[in-house]
């Protein structure tokens, strides 16, 4: 019997990305933006949702694109495993699109050539309908540093697959 993950698909700048659903809370608006003194450049501010405070990374600052919309409107939110620490953060993003589930042997390893992506933060690649579709790496995100800085920020939650999965599908099926 073959392994598949299930990953969300969304887009930063144009380019598709995944990340696995595990990793997710839930998908959330952007309503208000709190900015972080001496913070690094890739963390744009802190965003509150429920009694809950979630880093907010800039995506498109981590991967050097030319940003092209300044607002931003999508977080995919999500927790790190750190030790017995659980760090949740959120990632800005232009558009959430799908979940999709994808047998492990579909997924290929990122060719060092070619793209213009810090590699780092990347963990494999998807072909899907002629579209090349990026996973992301969560735990490469924030540096050891980073993650220092904001660890007590956050609170204990562990989604389950089927919960994050009904959260995402929920947000979607409303914003379509």
């Amino acid at each position: 019997m073959k392994q598949t993950t299930s990953f969300l698909l969304f887009i930063v700048e144009k380019q598709l990305f995944a990340v696995d659903v595990l990793s997710i809370i839930k998908v959330h608006e952007i309503e208000n933006i709190t900015s972080i003194p001496s913070m690094p450049d890739k963390l744009h501010g802190i965003i509150d949702v429920g009694d809950v405070s979630f880093p907010l990374i800039n995506l498109k600052k981590i991967f050097n694109f030319k940003e092209t919309n300044n607002k931003l409107e999508l977080a995919i939110l999500s927790s790190l495993k750190l030790g017995n620490e659980e760090l949740k953060f959120a990632l800005a993003v232009d558009d959430v699109k799908d979940i999709i589930h994808i047998k492990d042997s579909e997924i290929k390893e990122v060719p060092k050539l070619h793209y213009n992506i810090n590699l780092e933060y990347l963990e494999g690649l998807i072909k899907q309908d002629e579209k090349l579709i990026f996973i992301l790496k969560t735990q490469s995100i924030l540096g050891l540093n980073d993650k220092k800085q904001i660890i007590n920020l956050m609170e204990n939650q562990t989604p389950s697959e089927q919960d994050s999965e009904n959260k995402i599908e929920n947000y979607i099926n409303n914003n379509e």
